[in-house]
This record gives structure tokens, C-alpha cells and sequence, in this order.
């Protein structure tokens, strides 16, 4: 009789010892399949940004080779000397929309606007430091009126104008809400851009912690995040985009 006590303390024991190691499975399988979304949403939002900035970049080569080969844009420009025909000052502005661009110059080699897009009446002005910033892989750059610059993703190409003179086409687009929602990969996963203290696409943030150990802290609410760095252009502070699974961690 003496020993039932300890029997039963004994299974009673074995099942608390059962029940924690129950909880540390599930725990660890729970944090298991959370790294692996976790990893596969990382991956799948840097390769539709890849697939983003190559649209760029193929876009913007193909409205200067279509510039490029453009008789009227040549014949109005240098053989009339007409810098101010809409073939030459309008171009921009009329490519600028069924390209889906946010920004669309166009620059003699010296970096002299001779049509724009976004804001036609640059036209002769210099955007020279603008191009020394841009190459041919789409870069995050700071753009737009002064005062009020926008987070933008943009490249520059050259093109030949009558075989030997040398123009450039620089342009691109906004990054913006719209597009934060089309890199991300699901329901349930938030993407939003974060340079220096500026926030886009996360809305009503009070409080917002760095990303460490894969987590971050939003309005005093832990979840699973990593980030991915954008290509900048030189001089800029470096962007990320912060890619987040929206459902708290379980503590």
C-alpha cells in the first residue's frame, strides 16, 4: 500500500514530463514551418523584384532603340534644329504612360534635357548629376520635384541618333503601394519599404523595431520578418524592403 503514493506520484510525474516535451515538439515544428514560409516568401519577393527591374531596364532600351530609329525625332531635332517640335519635346511625355513608367527623360550627351516625361517643362535643363547616379540595372533613387522627392526605381541607357550622335533615355517607376502589393507572395504576407525613418506600405506603425534573429517588433507585437536590400543609387541611404508574416508569434 505504501508504494501506490509513489506510483501514482511516479505516472503523474511521467506525465507532466510527457506533456512538456508534447508542447516543445509542437513549439519547434510550429517555428520550423514558420522559417521555412518565412524563407520561401523571401525568395519568391526577390525574384519578382528581379522580374520588376528587368522589365525596367528592357523597356527603357526599347523606347531608345524606337528614339533612336525615329526619323521625324531626327529629322526636327538636327536637321531643322527644332528642339521645341512635339516630335522632339513630347516624346517622353507620350511614351510615358503606355510604358507604365512614373519618369521618362530623354538627354543630349552633355545630360540637357530635351524632352521629359514627368515634367515637360524641364526641357534644357541639366539632369547631368541624376545620370551620373544610373546605369543600366534599375537602381532605388530619391526623385521628383524638390522639397518632395519620391522613392523611385530607375535606369539609363544610351542610344545613337543618325549613327553618330549620342543621346540617353533615363526612367523608371515609383515605388508605391501598389507595387509593395504585387511583390507580395500571399495572404498573410506584408511587404513595405524602409529607408532612413520614411515607412511605405505598413499603415498605423506607433512603435517599429529593426529586424533581428528574423523578428520584428510592430506596435508592441513580435512577428516573423526579414529584409532584403535594394540596389541604390550612389550617395543614397540604403533601402530595404521588409518582408513580414502578419499572424503575432506565438510565445
Amino acid at each position: 500500500m505504501k508504494k501506490i503514493p509513489a506510483f501514482i506520484a511516479g505516472i503523474f510525474l511521467a506525465g507532466i514530463i510527457a506533456s512538456l516535451l508534447l508542447v516543445h515538439q509542437v513549439r519547434h515544428r510550429h517555428e520550423a514551418e514558420t522559417e521555412a514560409r518565412l524563407e520561401f516568401a523571401g525568395q519568391t519577393v526577390g525574384i519578382e523584384l528581379d522580374r520588376v527591374r528587368h522589365e525596367i531596364a528592357e523597356r527603357l532600351i526599347a523606347f531608345a532603340e524606337a528614339t533612336g530609329s525615329d526619323r521625324m525625332f531626327s529629322l526636327r531635332l538636327l536637321a531643322e534644329n527644332n528642339p521645341t517640335a512635339p516630335e522632339v519635346n513630347g516624346r517622353a511625355s507620350e511614351y510615358l504612360r503606355p510604358m507604365g513608367f512614373a519618369f521618362l527623360d530623354i538627354t543630349d550627351s552633355a545630360g540637357t534635357i530635351v524632352s521629359s516625361g514627368r515634367f515637360p517643362a524641364s526641357a534644357g535643363n541639366s539632369m547631368a548629376k541624376k545620370l551620373s547616379l544610373l546605369s543600366g540595372e534599375p537602381k532605388f533613387l530619391m526623385d521628383g520635384l524638390p522639397g518632395n522627392p519620391v522613392p523611385s526605381l530607375q535606369a539609363e541607357t544610351s542610344f545613337t541618333v543618325a549613327d553618330c550622335i549620342t543621346f540617353h533615355a533615363a526612367g523608371g517607376i515609383l515605388i508605391d503601394t501598389s507595387l509593395l502589393l504585387r511583390l507580395a507572395p500571399c495572404e498573410g504576407v506584408t511587404v513595405f519599404l524602409r529607408c532612413d525613418t520614411t515607412i511605405l506600405g505598413l499603415h498605423d506603425v506607433q512603435k517599429i523595431s529593426d529586424v533581428r534573429n528574423h523578428r520584428i517588433i510592430i506596435n508592441d507585437k513580435e512577428y516573423p520578418a526579414i529584409q532584403l536590400s535594394l540596389p541604390a543609387a550612389e550617395g543614397t541611404n540604403q533601402p530595404i524592403l521588409v518582408i513580414v508574416l502578419m499572424t503575432p508569434r506565438r510565445q
